[in-house]
């Protein structure tokens, strides 16, 4: 697990949780969801997508820097998937482990719980979906006033923008369901790990 990996992660579940919430605004998403509730659930796909062989310190992350990191150019998509093709997915992703093979998962939505010392196929002890909790903002809580889930501050400088963004804590929604269908965002090749 890597901070850049768990920061892609959280941009593919926010960013198409925003591209479906506008298809289900002009009604081109069916099955709609509540207003409250993120339209996609996971976002999932493999450490070995991760390139660079670089440490990013502080400070601007160009879109060159970000093409080092991620190379690829396959599609992401958005699968509807059963909770056993979940967790099987992760058991493939953790089976190899301590080997760097890049099959290790990198996720968001989800928290995981998993054993090394299982054998492989035995490795996760559970899986939870993640829901968004409340971000506040106040220095006591006489005075906190609520926040929407995710907030962003964009400042355009001279020499380019500067982007902060300020995310609530996840909270556990619940355990993954087997027979549940969840909308997974993941890079396409990444699909062949759900059998779908």
């Amino acid at each position: 697990e890597s901070a850049i990996g768990d920061f892609f992660a959280d941009v593919f579940l926010h960013a198409y949780d925003d591209a479906l919430r506008s298809q289900e605004q002009r009604g081109e998403l069916n099955p709609a969801r509540d207003a409250g509730v993120r339209q996609v659930d996971i976002a999932f796909f493999c450490g070995g997508a991760l390139r660079g062989d670089t440490v990013y310190g502080p400070g601007s992350i160009s879109l060159g820097d970000i093409l080092e990191i991620m190379p690829f150019e396959d599609s992401v998509i958005v699968k509807e998937i059963t909770g056993q093709q979940v967790l099987d997915a992760l058991e493939s992703g953790l089976s190899a482990y301590p080997k760097q093979e890049g099959r290790f998962p990198v996720v968001a939505g989800l928290a995981v719980k998993w054993d090394s010392m299982r054998p492989p196929g035995q490795r996760v002890v559970e899986a939870h979906v993640l829901a968004d909790g409340h971000l506040f903002e106040g220095k006591d809580n006489e005075n906190k006033t609520e926040m929407k889930a995710r907030r962003f501050e964009l400042v355009r400088h001279k020499d380019g923008y500067d982007c902060e963004v300020y995310r609530p804590k996840m909270l556990l929604k619940e355990p993954i369901q087997k027979d549940k269908l969840y909308r997974v965002v993941m890079r396409e090749v990444s699909s062949l790990f759900f059998r779908v």
